[in-house]
């Protein structure tokens, strides 16, 4: 049925709800409130016309098909009609010339509204919740869409531009709810839904534009023709239980993703032809998370867009998270990361030696986290550090051409079983910053150490084994230890500096500017050992106790060499090429071992 301009409609909902629909007003901008409202001076420019498209059911009542409004938006209000019942909406159907687009201000470079045109909103509120399944709205520009009912979800949206995007539930998630054995499904898949990471998608929240989306509980399956503001999942940081409040799927951005808070967490991407989660975008400026055990585990992916930076990915940052199983990434095409991609992933962009701009800006956790089982590649790699957490394990740091690695530091049990490759633009310091402490795993985040409760994650439903479990990984042990890591560069490196360094391979062709370790305040008196290191040339080599098992090969100078224990005889340090060279040698300990040329 269709309405007279302005007229609302009250329709009984099968879930129990009594819904009361009203097209919305264009406010006129330029009304000058200090003349008489008239003809030449209206107040509102339109009001729209409601049509109403409903389907019966056998049991009784009616299912809304379709709400549909011309030029003014709509408003829908939900009571009960004496149940705990809830309302359902099949589609909004909204078309409205009048809207105010997002636009980027030339000055900031930040999504804004235009100053010119009038808002056009809908607006769903009321006492019960209200699910739409979709808002089709080609074309117009929103200034608010809003969901305030509690516990409700918006499934799906096609619309030009959107300022904001909030709801009391989640976004872009489908939840099951059946009432009268009924399902809604739409037929078909939605524009950009069959590009990686999609596949088949048939909703999707689809914007060219969208200043901030905020959902009280999860959102995802966000397909951004241009750029998002803020994204923000579990927007009143209430925890509702057994409900995942976080990014939980993917989130796709053609140009740039300025802020996303990841809420309750980043959901797994999977490994199969699509993503079950991640961050997909051009560019992506900040992602950060607040709070123990609100996790990365899906990717975060870069196709080579710039920020004006200068970074594809400005600043991962988390405080009391962790980055487990994930792909942190700047690469030539999303399509790299399905599980159909046969070749080789390859890093898009080139850097120079003299520019300071970092493809991956900086990576900074906080707190009782740490990085878990990940890859972080891209050209060029800023600083990599972990404060008071459990430290790095079982994690790739890889960039090759002319790119560099930052400063990598880790506090806790260290940097254990990794690789960390620079281009010719070399490595900065590598640092496990503990002294050798006895730790215990259960100081560290919950979320991190779940197989102490469970054999599957209770949430993701993965098995949990030493790849994403700090239990199984490494139990309790030693803080600040280098151990079973691989590190090489074309370039130079800086520091390596740790409470103990072992089962290490260190290849840097250029120049080390220093090794050092600490005290030994353990059963084993070597914090050197079994550990391979083959540079040009060397600062300055300072084990705080004995080495054993060391093979050093300098083809150039050794600056200084002062071991503060015994160098034992399965040990090598030799300066090997045309101009190599040692300035001095100090050993306070016995000298079993082998060092070659003697010193200047």
């Amino acid at each position: 049925m269709t309405l007279a301009e302005g007229q609302t409609y009250n329709h009984a909902d099968d879930g129990g709800a009594i819904l009361n629909i009203t097209p919305g007003l264009i406010v006129n901008p330029n009304f000058n409130r200090r003349l008489r409202e008239s003809a030449s001076n209206p107040r509102y420019l339109a009001q729209g016309t409601l049509t109403i498209t409903t389907y019966g059911i056998r049991s009784g009542g009616s299912v809304l098909v379709d709400v549909a409004s011309s030029e003014g938006g709509i408003s829908i209000t939900g009571t009960s009609a004496g149940s705990t019942g809830r309302g359902e909406l099949s589609k909004i159907t909204l078309s409205s010339a009048y809207g105010r687009a997002v636009t980027t201000n030339p000055l900031t470079g930040q999504l804004q509204l235009a100053t010119t045109g009038s808002d056009v909103n809908v607006a769903l509120s009321g006492s019960v919740p209200l699910d739409v399944l979709d808002i089709v709205a080609p074309g117009v520009s929103f200034t608010t869409v809003s969901n305030t009912t509690t516990d409700a979800q918006i499934i799906g949206i096609n619309a030009s531009s959107i300022g904001s995007l909030i709801s009391a539930g989640s976004l872009g998630l489908a939840n099951s709810r059946l009432i009268n054995g009924m399902i809604l499904r739409p037929n078909g898949v939605v524009a950009g839904g069959n590009t990686y990471p999609f596949v088949d998608q048939g909703t999707a929240i689809i914007v060219n534009n969208i200043i901030e989306a905020r959902a009280a509980q999860g959102l995802g399956n966000f397909i951004v023709g241009d750029s998002a503001g803020t994204i923000t999942p579990n927007s009143d940081n209430l925890d509702v239980v057994g409900v995942f409040e976080g990014i939980a799927a993917p989130i796709f951005a053609n140009n740039t993703l300025y802020t996303v808070n990841i809420g309750e967490g980043l959901a797994p991407t999977g490994s199969g032809e699509m993503a079950n989660s991640g961050l997909y975008a051009g560019a992506i400026n900040l992602v950060r998370g607040t709070g123990t055990g609100n996790d990365i585990w899906g990717d975060i992916i870069s196709n080579g867009g710039f920020l004006t930076s200068g970074s594809s990915i400005g600043e991962v940052n988390l405080t009391g998270g962790s980055i487990i199983g994930s792909v942190i990434g700047v690469y030539t095409s999303f399509d790299a990361m399905s599980v159909l991609n046969t070749t080789t992933r390859v890093l898009t962009g080139a850097i120079g030696l003299n520019n300071t701009a970092t493809a991956i800006g900086k990576i900074n956790l906080t707190g009782a986290g740490g990085i878990l089982s990940s890859i972080i590649e891209a050209y060029s790699i800023g600083d990599i550090t972990v404060r008071t957490g459990f430290g790095i394990y079982n994690t790739t740091i890889y960039t090759l051409g002319n790119g560099r690695v930052g400063n990598v530091s880790a506090d806790g049990y260290g940097i254990r079983d990794s690789f960390i490759q620079g281009g010719s633009g070399g490595i900065g310091n590598i640092s496990a910053t503990g002294r050798g402490q006895n730790l215990l795993y259960t100081s560290f985040s919950p979320s991190v150490r779940l197989s102490d409760f469970f054999t599957l994650h209770p949430i993701f439903n993965l098995v949990l084994d030493q790849t994403n479990d700090l239990a199984l990984a490494l139990g309790n042990g030693q803080a600040g230890i280098i151990d079973n890591l691989t590190m090489q560069t074309v370039g130079n490196a800086g520091s390596i500096s740790a409470y103990r360094i072992s089962n290490t391979t260190v290849s840097v062709a250029n120049r080390i500017t220093g090794i050092t370790t600490l005290a030994s305040i353990d059963a084993e008196p070597s914090t050197i050992l079994d550990t391979t290191i083959t540079t040009g040339t060397l600062g300055t080599f300072n084990p705080g106790g004995s080495v054993s098992g060391l093979s050093l090969y300098v083809a150039g100078r050794i600056g200084a060499i002062n071991i503060r224990g015994d160098m034992l005889g399965n040990s090598i340090i030799e300066a090997s090429g045309e101009n190599g060279s040692i300035d001095s040698v100090r050993i306070s300990g016995d000298l079993d071992g082998t060092i070659a040329p003697p010193p200047n």
